[in-house]
């Protein structure tokens, strides 16, 4: 049996699909009130309805151990997808409790029901910042004197759990994704840069990172479950470009203007600053804040050879991604 969290998100939606599709049984927490529309959306754009009912749905929390123990009992597989993403400092308390106090308690429920493979999904942001030009890789280490964000650091710290667990005879394999492309809930996570666009992004940034479409990281992740590696970490992205280039394809593919005047880093500082403040004032989330205005002015270089080895894979090219994403963000906004 297949136990993965984090099912409702963009990489475990696609998880799902692929096992089910491969008619595994499969077991997803899901929290109370959890929407799991857009995951049967996910299943009937891929003729793939009635595999939707396969999918055992249930109700818990990350935050009991002893139920997740229940729950996960007679799992050969976990995939722990389940995070929250979020670079505003004000949700620092519950980036801990879900990222990190969340992974501890899944490692504790997994080294008493030892599953045969434990698969993390992490980020590329748990390595945190490093230093300009150099290319990232998994050796790099997180640096705590670097100005890392608070998902940054929730990311770092809920990989410590997992190590903790592999340290105590866990068999685990730790993926960081970077930008993930793909179709999900619109608006959330990645999604978001796709409404933005389409409804009129005038500025652009001179930030780069990596990006990879959500059917490979999802490959990818079930590659590793079922292989012989373990007790490793794998950098999963497909290029290395600049967010201008990037928002530039999908505007083109929304048949957008792209956007024009350069938003220089002091700007988007003060940008995030006031977004944060009128978010406290007005009770709302911000729409951007410091950390991420940094992140869109910054550009991270990393290396995928690591997976590419391991795995003899092949990236999906990220205008395709977002090709293929823009004609159902498309046929799904008319």
């Amino acid at each position: 049996m297949n136990f993965v969290t984090g099912g409702t998100g963009l990489v475990g939606s696609h998880i799902l699909l692929n096992l089910a599709q491969s008619k595994q049984e499969i077991t997803a927490l899901i929290r109370p009130n959890s929407d799991v529309s857009s995951v049967k959306k996910l299943f009937e754009r891929n003729d793939s309805s009635a595999l939707f009912e396969n999918i055992k749905w249930v109700v818990g929390s990350l935050k009991e151990t002893n139920q997740l123990i229940k729950i996960m009992e007679g799992a050969t597989i976990v995939y722990h997808c389940a995070a929250l993403v979020s670079f505003d400092s004000n949700d620092r308390r519950e980036l801990i409790q879900t990222n990190i106090e969340g992974t501890a308690n899944m490692i504790d429920a997994a080294l008493d029901v030892r599953p045969k493979k434990f698969v993390y999904l992490s980020s590329t942001a748990a390595i945190g910042k490093q230093p300009k030009k150099k290319v990232i890789d998994e050796t790099c280490e997180w640096d705590p004197d670097n100005k890392n964000g608070v998902y940054s650091f929730s990311k770092h710290y809920a990989e410590r759990e997992v190590w903790r667990g592999i340290e105590e005879g866990l068999s685990a394999v730790l993926l960081n994704p970077a930008v993930i492309l793909g179709p999900g809930k619109w608006g959330t996570s990645s999604t978001r840069m796709f409404n933005t666009v389409y409804s009129g992004l005038q500025f652009y940034t001179t930030g780069g990172n990596a990006f990879v479409d959500v059917r490979d990281v999802a490959n990818i992740a079930i590659h590793l479950a079922t292989s012989d590696i373990k007790n490793d970490r794998f950098l999963v992205f497909s290029e290395n470009l600049s967010f201008r280039s990037v928002l530039d394809s999908i505007a083109i593919y929304l048949n957008r203007r792209k956007a024009k005047y350069l938003a220089t880093p002091v700007m988007g500082y003060l940008a995030g600053l006031f977004s944060e403040i009128w978010a406290v004032i007005g009770g709302k989330k911000p729409l951007i804040t410091r950390d991420s205005s940094r992140s869109a002015n910054s550009t991270q270089v990393y290396s995928n050879e690591k997976i590419k080895q391991a795995l003899g894979y092949e990236f999906m090219p990220v205008e395709k991604s977002i090709k293929d994403t823009c004609k159902i963000f498309l046929a799904e906004k008319n």
